[in-house]
């Protein structure tokens, strides 16, 4: 897998400038810095250079606002057919990167709009150029080549950023899946236990209290496990929406996005409203998951998967951490200090946290109830 993910990388930055809108501000600042740098290597008159960058600056603003800020565009660059012939501009290629930028985000809509528009502006400005005696046509066909060569590269790049969005799909599932068979091991551990228990029971004739507080413990345990199953399996568990600014929030995100630095593939789970959490709680869930994790990025196997399973019902909050252990690391971890802390803060609040593993797969499970507030010993109510 390791193999897999780093020839992606490029590809994986190009996608993060795309999806967050930067292409257009780094290109245009490129062109905004030549057209200055030109300008005064030139002599040219700095009103000229002036009118570029504000060009440049209608460009960049054109993927958050397209079309005011394509509007604005278009109107300065054809405002290029009123200034006098001295002033030396390159403002006209401002007009190509907003196509780029849409080509590339898949906004074919807008791009085929830009795209005739621009073309337009840009043939009455070549139209105004061209000397009587010399025809404007190559001028003008010239820029058709341009934009659509540019078309092409914007339709090249979206088709890489969706064929690197479907191999990231691809490459989840294919963790989910790893995690899925493990837990299906876990469960059918589970339940051999209820069935061992069972039998027992049967060849005596009658069910002890032992064997009854094992089938008992056992199938609640299979029933969490099918449950962490089905939340492995569901399409749209990689994405967590952030809705408020709590530490449990900024902790799952955060722990998300250090496990992938790391190189893990990490599937994260949300179920239930987080908003449902005091503060306090949220904060020592917040701690819970940000100890757990450094265990993960210490005791686990990198490029591996790794699961943060989180359920947050009307009485009880579940966390649930599963990876794959290191090679050559025992499957029998002591817990860590850190987590031995806020285990004893769970227990205050009547939670509880528990580690198990079988190679090479280890869990971390915390449980902390949420309904009515737990007393502390001795707490008149």
């Amino acid at each position: 897998m390791a193999h897999g993910r780093r020839p992606t990388q490029m590809n994986h930055l190009v996608t993060r400038l795309v999806e967050r809108g930067q292409v257009e501000p780094i290109l245009a600042a490129l062109l905004a810095g030549l057209t200055v740098t030109l300008n005064l290597a030139l002599g040219k008159p700095w009103q000229g250079a002036a009118i570029d960058v504000l060009a440049c600056a209608a460009a960049a603003l054109t993927p958050r606002w397209p079309r005011i800020a394509g509007t604005v565009l278009g109107a300065i660059v054809a405002s290029y057919v009123f200034i006098p012939e001295s002033w030396a501009t390159l403002g006209e290629y401002a007009l190509i990167i907003p196509i780029i930028g849409t080509g590339m985000s898949g906004r074919s809509r807008t791009r085929a709009v830009m795209s005739v528009a621009y073309f337009l502006v840009l043939a009455a400005n070549i139209w105004r150029d061209t000397p009587a005696d010399v025809s404007p046509i190559p001028g003008v066909i010239a820029w058709a080549v341009l934009i659509a060569a540019f078309w092409f590269i914007g339709s090249a790049f979206a088709a890489m950023i969706e064929a690197s969005h479907a191999a990231q799909r691809a490459e989840l599932l294919r963790q989910r899946q790893a995690l899925a068979r493990g837990i299906h091991d876990t469960v059918a551990r589970s339940l051999t236990r209820v069935t061992m228990a069972a039998e027992r029971s049967r060849l005596r004739g009658v069910a002890t209290e032992t064997d009854l507080a094992t089938i008992s413990e056992a199938a609640a345990r299979s029933a969490d496990e099918l449950r962490w199953l089905m939340a492995l399996l569901e399409e749209d568990t990689e994405t967590l929406t952030v809705t408020t600014n709590d530490p449990l929030d900024r902790t799952l995100n955060e722990a998300r996005q250090d496990l992938e630095r790391h190189g893990f593939g990490v599937t994260l789970s949300v179920t239930g409203s987080l908003s449902a959490l005091t503060s306090g709680q949220s904060e020592l869930l917040g701690s819970v998951t940000g100890e757990a994790v450094a265990n993960i990025i210490k005791h686990g196997q990198p490029d591996t998967a790794c699961a943060l399973l989180v359920e947050i019902g009307d009485e009880l909050a579940e966390l649930v951490f599963v990876n794959q252990i290191r090679t050559g690391e025992s499957p029998h971890q002591e817990i860590s200090l850190g987590l031995e802390s806020v285990r004893q803060r769970l227990g205050e609040q009547g939670g509880e946290l528990y580690q198990e593993g079988s190679p090479p797969q280890w869990i971390t499970r915390v449980r902390l109830p949420i309904g009515t507030p737990v007393q502390a010993p001795g707490q008149v109510a």
